[in-house]
């Protein structure tokens, strides 16, 4: 599993897990043009039904935190994609 898979998985089932970390996760899949198409493909054209897999939105839907003592994201300089947008 990667950090995003991480993510997802922790912030849809609170109080699972003590801690909640990803190192280089995918952000935002739901506003990139790759992960739309295979969004689509496996969860149908419904955007609404995607959310539950996007970690920033899950995030965004939060009413308190999930996980008092925080969550840790590393993204790092060197990635490719974050250098080009």
């Amino acid at each position: 599993m990667g950090g995003h898979g991480a993510l997802t998985l922790a912030l849809r089932h609170p109080g699972v897990f003590k801690t909640l970390s990803a190192f280089a996760p995918i952000c935002s899949p739901t506003r990139c043009l790759w992960s739309e198409k295979a969004f689509s493909r496996y969860l149908g054209e419904d955007r609404a039904a995607w959310a539950p897999y996007d970690a920033s939105l899950l995030m965004e839907g939060q009413k308190q935190a999930p996980y008092p003592s925080g969550i840790l994201i590393d993204q790092g300089l060197a990635d490719k994609f974050w250098r080009n947008s």
